[in-house]
């Protein structure tokens, strides 16, 4: 509990703006907080999933409101990295499909192919992002590599994306043949691309660093256009594949489409090897929400929060009498029938954070 005996009256106003005397839990969605303390100290990490998500998965799987916001935003506070690099999945699924990859399919290595794109992309990303960060006289072979490209430093997805685009050589438009002769073009003598990442991996080994590329989920990935399918196809074998212990990827997929988009993968057991599904228990919820309640009575009631500031929030006797705080034992249900409180709010609330925080 030192994170909140030690917050000052300057972090105090901040959080105060989030957590206020008529939304004691804060927000219900995690986008709506921007200040990173705020984030940080809302966020309860004293759970099963946080400790999974320490273990570095590649695809994130929840359902709406199941906190994989919550999660991927504070992915430096659960486990410090160098760089965190927060790319729009509508950048590069639909930015992608409509742009580069128009026309028939071909080929048959397509699936390979497709991912072979997604990793240079990301790569480049990565490489464009460090390039921004670090000394000039650093990274020479990543910088000829961006400078050949005619790709920035700190450039955006799309503007990689139309970089790599043009340096692809002509083809007939057709997707197999585009994507065939861009990996053509990157694994030549002429392309200074695998230099460049053999020198990106022995920088960040050397110097101790570490990165993650972040992938929200988002509401509809049109799974019923064929070319869609084959993007996230590329994707998830991308994902499965991607990096190693120093250069990440977190992919987030909405669990209401995960049969739907796990049908798209080309090997589902491989693509979905390293992956943590965000289902929680009774009790981890109901800690979530007395962490929450403990930080209002932080900030507006500090006499009960000297009383209950030094619990254990993985602990059930704990977390219950905190609730037992503010919630009576039982509520009067639609049918007019008493009933304990806590199974009712269960049962109308799926086990999802977002739906109990609401429901505060």
């Amino acid at each position: 509990m030192k994170i909140f005996d030690n917050i000052t009256p300057q972090q105090e106003e901040i959080i105060k703006y989030y957590v206020t005397r008529e939304k004691p839990f804060g927000p219900e969605n995690a986008s709506q907080v921007n200040d990173p303390l705020a984030r940080w100290i809302l966020f309860n990490q004293h759970n099963a999933l946080c400790a999974e998500y320490r273990k570095d998965p590649n695809i994130i799987i929840g359902r709406r409101g199941s906190g994989k916001t919550s999660i991927i935003s504070n992915t430096n506070n659960v486990d410090s990295h160098t760089y965190i690099i927060n790319v729009s999945p509508y950048e590069l699924i639909g930015y992608v499909k409509h742009d580069l990859f128009s026309g028939d399919r071909g080929n048959d290595h397509y699936v390979e192919t497709i991912s072979k794109f997604w990793d240079t992309l990301l790569n480049t990303t990565l490489m464009s992002t460090i390039c921004a960060k670090v000394s000039t006289s650093s990274l020479v072979n990543v910088r000829k590599y961006l400078a050949t490209s005619k790709i920035e430093t700190g450039s955006n997805i799309t503007a990689i994306v139309n970089a790599l685009k043009k340096n692809a050589p002509k083809t007939d438009g057709r997707i197999g043949f585009f994507v065939s002769a861009f990996i053509d073009f990157i694994d030549s003598k002429d392309s200074y691309y695998e230099p460049a990442l053999h020198e990106l991996t022995v920088y960040m080994a050397e110097n101790k660093q570490t990165s993650v590329l972040i992938i929200d989920s988002i509401e509809d990935y049109k799974l019923s256009d064929d070319k869609n399918k084959s993007v996230i196809s590329g994707l998830l074998k991308c994902a499965g594949e991607y990096g190693d212990q120093r250069r990440q990827i977190r992919l987030c997929i909405p669990g209401e489409a995960y049969f739907d988009i796990r049908a798209c993968s080309s090997n589902p057991l491989k693509d979905f090897t390293k992956n943590l599904l965000l289902q929680w228990l009774p009790l981890e919820l109901f800690g979530i929400i007395a962490w929450k309640y403990v930080l209002y009575c932080r900030l507006y009631d500090i006499e009960q929060y000297r009383q209950i500031a030094n619990g254990n929030f993985t602990d059930r006797k704990f977390v219950l009498s905190v609730i037992a705080r503010f919630l009576r034992n039982n509520v009067v249900n639609g049918l007019g029938v008493e009933e304990p409180t806590l199974p009712y709010i269960m049962r109308h609330t799926q086990l999802l954070p977002r739906q109990l925080i609401l429901r505060g």
